[in-house]
Parts: C-alpha cells; structure tokens; sequence
C-alpha cells in the first residue's frame, strides 16, 4: 500500500488578496504614515496659517478705506489755547457790527445779533477805562466807536499786569463769548470770557 504523500493535497492559491492580508512586507504597514502626510492632516493642523494672512489683509483694507473716507484732523493746528482759536470758523466782532447797519429796523438788527449770540469772537478796539467788580475785570473798548466791555475772570497776574498797564486809546487784540447783551442796560455790547491776544 503506498502512503499519499501530504504535499499533494495542498493546493496553491491561483490569487493573493494582499489588501487584505495581515502580512508585512519589508517596511512594514506604511498605511498610517501616508494618513498623516495627506492635505487634510496638514490642514486641520495648520489652518491658522492660511487664516491669519486673510485677517490681515482684511483689517488692512478696513483701515485704507477709514484714512480715505474720514478726514484726520491736523492736531499741529490744534490748540488750548484761546490765542490759537482765531480760525476761519471765529467770527470778527467789526464784521457783526458792520453788517448789522444793513438792516433798517430795530427787530431786523435784533434777529441778526441773535445768530451771533454765544459764538467766539475776536477783535481789536480802542482801551477806553478798567474796572474790577468782585474777582471779574471789565475793559472797556471802543471798536469803530461802538462801545464793548469784554469781562476778565480767572486770570494770571501777567494779564493782570498787561490790562492795568493799559492807557487811553492803546489798542488791545482780544477774544471771547459774545452774548448778545448790553451791559447794564446801556449801548454798551457785552464780550465775556475773554482774553487778551498776543498779536
């Protein structure tokens, strides 16, 4: 009786489903590794550097279009000081006075003054007298012989020295608040607030 040999039972497979087997050839399952190098991995770690540039450039366009569509204010010209408020904006109180002539009726006169009433003015008039009433100095001055008393509070003693040095007729530079009022009932147009101008 002759034995079968058991090699002749085996069968070679005619295919390999190599994707499915749990072989390793070589460098071993190189799956993962090719996972981690694709674009989405590199994305989902690196996402913010393709949104910081995009932020940037668009708060750079949102500035760009703010400097062109709101005019920045030149702070040089710009100051505290009541010398430097003398603007195109700052009416000359000899303007308000000459204009009013054109007008040929009392309530006329009274309706235009009235649009002045509250607004910074300067001007320049003749040194007529001085007076102190409490802690206020009131100068009075002729502009264009109309008589105006510009009041003086809180000032320094170098202002305080420059009024009681004033004399007859010197010409004083000043601004203030015009009020659209007469002092003490009488012609005389009352400037308040004022200050002396170094011009």
């Amino acid at each position: 009786m002759v034995k079968k040999s058991k090699t002749q039972d085996f069968e070679i497979p005619h295919s390999i489903n190599i994707a499915s087997s749990q072989v390793h050839f070589g460098n071993g399952d190189n799956t993962k590794i090719q996972n981690q190098n694709t674009p989405e991995g590199t994305l989902s770690k690196y996402w913010w550097l393709l949104v910081v540039p995009i932020i940037v450039a668009v708060v750079a366009t949102w500035l760009t279009n703010i400097g062109k569509s709101v005019p920045i204010l030149n702070f040089t010209k710009i100051s505290t000081s009541l010398n430097d408020r003398i603007v195109t904006t700052t009416v000359n109180i000899t303007d308000i006075f000459e204009k009013s002539t054109e007008f040929n009726t009392s309530l006329e006169k009274q309706n235009f003054f009235i649009k002045y009433k509250d607004n910074f003015v300067y001007g320049v008039g003749s040194f007529n007298d001085i007076n102190k009433i409490g802690d206020l100095y009131y100068l009075f001055l002729y502009i264009k012989q109309i008589p105006v008393a510009c009041s003086f509070e809180s000032i320094d003693p170098e202002t305080e020295k420059k009024l009681l040095l004033l004399k007859s007729n010197d010409k004083v530079y000043f601004s203030g608040i015009f009020t659209d009022q007469r002092l003490n009932l009488s012609a005389t147009w009352y400037v308040e607030q004022c200050t002396l101008l170094n011009l």
